[in-house]
């Protein structure tokens, strides 16, 4: 069983010295709307603090009120890291906290003074007026600060996220080839019974559909499920009602681990066998029509990896459709400081081949880390056949959890 932690009980990795890294390869972190940058990004900084230390953040606002919060709430994330970090205690009125709120004022993109309204449309509107100087100011970003990879995170459901999001990255992938590195998109999905949520949801997956998005989704319902698999059972059975923060926290703790794992394979080639870059992504967008989600365990003790990954990866998908794909490519990291054999690292890419009828997988085993992790972006999920579909459902998740346990 998964035990959920907080984000206070989430241990660090130690930031370690540069001179131990091959390469250091920055990452521009782009997020879309007030539901990305106050909360998601804010969560995901909080668990992989060497993003706020170490990448370049754009938050992209239709607000200046929720702007305004984003750069303070991330200036205090980046307080609390640096305290935990750094073991010193430096005022947040002082510098390296000033600096950090400065960069982040300095990056910051706003589309329009008083927000999106909750109408996709709206937002759609201000990014397409500004869309040269938000691409140029990116552009600016990446060949300045030699940026060698784009993360671009939103969440549908309101009026910024919904639409600019999938926006720009087309247009970020659009000029990948000679001036962005391709970029690696990350929208969430709501819950079926938010109404007006779910209807500006459905105009975000249209815009994906129609205009072939290359994406990675996490739905909300599906993380549902899969909390469901890890400890929702045994609280639904006692009657107990599941937090919605817990979900929450389930969502922020998967991306995190994909990204930080991700981030350490790109830095640590010594560390990583095959090494990987930004380049390894690529395959993966070769299947037009689809997209993608991930996929990841974490154990404290190789015994639990080895006894219970099959499982646990068959129950930890973060998005479903109605037939399982035809074809995926994906990526996985094997992650732990102590190693694992090689017959678990051939159990790992049998089951992409097998299971998720991957085509091109590429499997990378980084011997760094206190855990053992196995972190997977796998792509080819058909965006017509999402489970539960895109639209508006009156019975509450809880309901249907009880519903499929079969419980009163």
């Amino acid at each position: 069983m998964v035990v959920a932690v907080s984000e206070e009980e989430v241990p660090l990795e130690p930031l370690v010295d540069f001179d131990e890294r091959l390469i250091m390869r920055k990452l521009l972190i782009i997020s879309v709307g007030s539901s990305a940058s106050i909360h998601l990004l804010r969560s995901i900084c909080s668990q992989v603090p060497e993003i706020l230390f170490e990448d370049e953040i754009v938050i992209v606002e239709t607000s200046r009120d929720m702007l305004h919060l984003a750069i303070k709430g991330l200036s205090a994330a980046f307080q609390e890291a640096y305290v935990r970090v750094k073991k010193k205690r430096v005022s947040k009125d002082k510098f390296p906290t000033t600096a950090f709120e400065g960069r982040l004022k300095e990056n910051a993109i706003l589309l329009a003074e008083h927000g999106g309204a909750t109408t996709p449309e709206r937002g759609a509107s201000y990014y397409s007026q500004k869309r040269n100087t938000v691409l140029q100011k990116i552009e600016n970003i990446v060949s300045e600060r030699e940026i060698s990879g784009i993360v671009v995170i939103g969440c549908t459901g309101k009026g910024t996220g919904t639409l600019v999001t999938p926006m720009l990255l087309e247009d970020l992938i659009a000029m990948s080839d000679e001036v962005f590195p391709h970029p690696l998109g990350f929208i969430t999905i709501p819950y079926r019974f938010f109404q007006m949520d779910i209807s500006n949801c459905a105009k975000a997956m249209k815009y994906v559909v129609e205009n072939d998005i290359r994406c990675f989704l996490i739905d909300y319902e599906q993380a549902l499920m899969v909390y469901r698999y890890t400890q929702g059972r045994e609280e639904a059975k006692k009657g107990l009602k599941i937090k919605a923060d817990a979900i929450w926290k389930l969502v922020v703790r998967n991306i995190s681990t994909v990204l930080s794992t991700l981030i350490d394979a790109l830095n640590f080639g010594q560390y990583c066998s095959p090494p990987i870059d930004w380049s390894d992504l690529l395959p993966m967008y070769e299947l037009q029509g689809t997209v993608g989600t991930v996929m990841c365990v974490v154990r404290d003790r190789e015994e639990d990896l080895m006894r219970e990954w099959r499982d646990t990866l068959d129950n930890s998908v973060f998005l479903m459709t109605k037939t399982k794909p035809s074809e995926t490519r994906g990526m996985t990291i094997v992650r732990s400081g102590a190693g694992v054999s090689i017959d678990f690292l051939e159990n790992i890419d049998r089951y992409y081949t097998e299971v998720w009828n991957s085509k091109k997988h590429l499997t990378s085993h980084l011997t760094r880390g206190r855990q053992f992790t196995v972190a997977t972006l796998l792509y080819g999920f058909d965006p017509l056949q999402i489970v539960p579909p895109i639209e508006y459902r009156k019975e509450s998740a809880y309901e249907k959890i009880k519903r499929a346990l079969g419980i009163g």
